[in-house]
């Protein structure tokens, strides 16, 4: 008797020690509400800039982001790696974000450089929300039968997901903002 995983989904964790990555994320943060009312898409409450456009930052994020995808799955060596925009976040205190997916790309992401150790997580939501009708997570501990996965950021971590997984933000209730950067990348045949 075999038993077959006939679809999965997975992300990759990562982290990122840079100290000049974190100061011009910080420095542009800075730059961008001086200078702009920012965007609402998927952000309650919080801050999030419009597109950057930053060399180092798209440089270092497409690199780590190409890095992980070669070691994490089978890509053709001709599968060229594009950076579609990256934009920053600052979540305040009661700051989250809805449930949204990021069309238009292959990849997405998100590079946290600071976060409340115990809240504000990053919540996955099953696109098949009817797995929970069966109530097998209930009885069988196995992620197949489970409709969210939860993850605690951690300052420096990095997280890669395939750009149609639906997912959110919970809010964080800490006095500090939550900082991060998020992108989107696409594959294409170099």
């Amino acid at each position: 008797m075999d038993r077959k995983i006939i679809f999965s989904d997975s992300i990759i964790l990562s982290e990122i020690k840079n100290n000049e990555l974190d100061e011009i994320i910080l420095r542009t943060l800075k730059e961008e509400e001086n200078t702009s009312q920012g965007v609402v898409k998927s952000n309650r409450k919080g801050f999030q800039t419009d597109t950057i456009d930053n060399f180092y930052l798209s440089k270092t994020f497409t690199e780590k982001a190409g890095e992980c995808l070669k070691e994490n799955y089978n890509i053709d060596k001709k599968t060229k790696i594009s950076l579609f925009n990256l934009w920053i976040n600052k979540n305040y205190k009661g700051s989250y974000n809805a449930p949204h997916t990021h069309p238009k790309s292959n990849f997405s992401g998100v590079y946290y450089v600071s976060v409340s150790k115990k809240e504000g997580k990053l919540i996955f939501l099953r696109n098949d929300k009817t797995a929970g009708f069966t109530d097998n997570h209930m009885y069988l501990k196995e992620t197949d039968f489970y409709n969210t996965f939860e993850i605690q950021p951690k300052n420096n971590m990095f997280v890669l997901f395939s750009s149609h997984l639906d997912h959110m933000v919970e809010p964080h209730y800490d006095d500090k903002p939550r900082i991060s950067v998020s992108f989107n990348f696409g594959l294409s045949n170099g």
